[in-house]
């Protein structure tokens, strides 16, 4: 028959079924990069795990193995710091054992707050993470979602030691809720840990992140894909139109 007319065809369809399907970018539910950042700033990006664990090592490097694990379980998250080098600890204040004698090593020392900090809503959280009201709560998960639940931080509200993680004694609970205040880090109170039984969540801070200049090419939205059917159309009805008119 007319073969063009057929290639026309399945243009036509591709292009439908590409309309109704949602875009690649839809299925993300993070944001990486805040909308209000020009190429060249730099920024921080926090999250608190939606995982628990427990606070009974006093090795601080497991809590940045904890948060950086978590932080894998979003392919999204993970695609991201691998392009841009990454790299997660945890906003833990971590003591010795009874037998160790090594020092403390506070949240605010092992997770240095050293640019803008942003949720992964694109939302600033604070200018000085330690210092201060926050912008916007501490309670958006690896994955987008909204938490509100307890978590180890051993520190009080300035990222100091306080009651640290991995002393065997007990130790400082933070609250991630709606609040703005000092008690994301410093709930006043304090509980023993019970490994295997008590495990609460940690908040985790990015390394450093610089905008690049330079973006990929955005997929065709629905708009080109439609301007690219009609175009499509019209190119198969002048072959079919001429090749009747030559027969």
């Amino acid at each position: 028959m007319y073969p063009m007319a057929q290639r026309g065809s399945a243009i036509w369809w591709a292009a439908l079924a590409a309309l109704a399907a949602p875009e690649a970018s839809a299925a993300s539910s993070i944001v990486t990069v805040p909308a209000s950042l020009q190429a060249g700033d730099q920024y921080q990006l926090i999250f608190v795990t939606e995982e628990g664990f427990d606070a009974s090592s006093p090795d601080i490097s497991t809590y940045n193995l904890d948060v950086t694990t978590a932080a894998g379980l979003n392919p999204d998250l993970a695609a991201f710091d691998a392009l841009n080098g990454v790299t997660w600890t945890a906003i833990v204040s971590a003591g010795p054992s009874i037998d160790d004698k090594s020092p403390d090593v506070a949240a605010q020392d092992n997770a240095p707050s050293l640019a803008p900090v942003y949720n992964l809503t694109g939302a600033e959280v604070s200018n000085s993470l330690y210092i201060g009201a926050l912008l916007a709560p501490v309670n958006i998960d690896q994955f987008g979602g909204g938490s509100g639940a307890r978590v180890w931080t051993g520190s009080d509200g300035e990222g100091q030691v306080k009651f640290p993680l991995g002393t065997g004694g007990e130790v400082e609970v933070g609250i991630s809720n709606d609040s703005s205040g000092r008690d994301w880090l410093d709930g006043n109170f304090s509980e023993a840990p019970n490994p295997g039984k008590t495990e609460y969540q940690l908040y985790a801070l990015s390394s450093v992140i610089t905008v690049q200049t330079d973006s990929p090419e955005p997929a065709p939205g629905p708009i080109m894909l439609f301007v690219l059917m009609v175009a499509a159309s019209a190119k198969v009805f002048r072959n079919v139109t001429g090749a009747r008119s030559g027969r």
